[in-house]
């Protein structure tokens, strides 16, 4: 006979936590517009402030800002820590000027961390399900952050070559500095092609053609198909 005991209503009912997953989190529009305006500012900021306190402080601030909407884009808190890492210590030895004179090691970093943005750009605009303005938006970003990675691949080979790259307002044999690099990564890409900067060396110019032809079928075929989508479904709701 089932009896109704007093202590049986005292006892402690366990509840089972269930963890929160990153899969369940919402991926704000904000942020995709934000990484966006953060990537421009990247460009404004090394050609403005190339050096001193601003540098660094803007520096900062964009890499926390990459951090996060890469942890809110991927839902990955190991993107999230790689993106830290990567970023952290370039920074870091940016703000303490540790720079070692054969080798370029925080070009290494800043490809490496723009590398890992582009991948986590990449799968965000192949997994939505639907043209919006948020992907043309990721797709425009993921252009100019290949940009930069391309200037720091360009600056890694110019430690080890510094004469890979020249220009007419720099000596002959001696490293460009990073706003002209970037500068020359963008002409490149864009086959602008105004000529003031030109590769000297087999691996700058081989890399010129291939960032020249990326540059090329990305806008030909990336862009103006999701364009071209996102015009589609816009008239297709309108109608």
């Amino acid at each position: 006979m089932k009896t109704n005991s007093p202590s049986a209503h005292l006892r402690p009912q366990r509840h089972r936590l269930t963890p929160v997953s990153l899969t369940t989190i919402e991926r704000p529009r904000w942020v995709h517009f934000t990484l966006f305006g953060f990537v421009l500012i990247e460009l404004l900021e090394i050609e403005l402030f190339s050096s001193g306190f601003f540098h660094h402080l803007w520096d900062g601030i964009v890499v926390s800002m990459y951090a996060y909407a890469a942890l809110r884009i991927s839902r990955s808190y190991k993107i999230f820590a790689g993106m830290m890492l990567l970023e952290g210590i370039p920074w870091v030895m940016g703000v303490l000027e540790f720079q070692l004179t054969a080798f370029n090691l925080q070009s290494v970093f800043w490809a490496m961390s723009h590398g890992l943005l582009a991948f986590v750009l990449t799968r965000s605009i192949f997994t939505f399900k639907k043209i919006s303005a948020v992907e043309i938006v990721d797709v425009v970003s993921l252009y100019i952050v290949a940009g930069i990675a391309f200037a720091n691949i360009y600056a890694l080979i110019l430690s080890v070559y510094p004469g890979a790259l020249s220009h007419s307002t720099v000596p002959p044999g001696e490293r460009l500095p990073f706003n002209l690099v970037l500068y020359y990564s963008f002409i490149t890409q864009l086959t602008v092609g105004y000529g003031d900067i030109a590769p000297t060396h087999r691996l700058t110019r081989s890399l010129s053609i291939i960032q020249a032809l990326f540059g090329v079928l990305y806008v030909a075929i990336l862009i103006s198909w999701h364009v071209a989508l996102y015009s589609a479904s816009h008239l297709k709701r309108e109608g």
